[in-house]
């Protein structure tokens, strides 16, 4: 019984002075990612964080994915991402509409990092695409 006790008191003493103790990374980023989860779909649309100029993606393939990022302001925050995407697929009537979507507090950049959405083919008109947070 008294060795068990020592047992824990050492364990203790030992994390306690450092053996054990494990940190979880700082966040430094908010992220974004996009998968495209089409089949055959090359997904083109415009993003933007906050109220920042609108930039260019081109070609997103099926089966892959892009992240956005931005650092984080000194109180863990980042201005809203958007993007803006022409849902009509092939010669089917344009609709462009504007998603918001959420990111995700991160330590680092990259797709793994990001709160994750997804492009795919509407299930009703397969003429249309649309977005989806698939962390919901």
């Amino acid at each position: 019984m008294i060795a068990r006790m020592m047992t824990g008191v050492l364990l203790s003493v030992a994390l306690t002075m450092g053996g054990g103790t494990v940190f979880a990374d700082e966040n430094r980023f908010a992220v974004v990612t996009v998968n495209n989860n089409t089949k055959d779909v090359n997904i083109h649309f415009s993003y933007r964080w906050g109220d920042g100029e609108w930039k260019e993606l081109k070609n997103l393939k099926p089966g892959r994915a892009e992240w956005f990022a931005i650092p984080l302001n000194d109180k863990g925050g980042a201005p809203r991402f958007q993007i803006r995407i022409n849902e009509a697929v092939g010669a089917a009537l344009p609709i462009t509409r504007t998603f918001n979507l959420k990111w995700k507090p991160a330590p680092d950049r990259g797709v793994k990092f990001g709160h994750q959405f997804e492009i795919v083919r509407d299930k009703s008109n397969n003429d249309y695409v649309s977005v989806y947070d698939q962390e919901k």
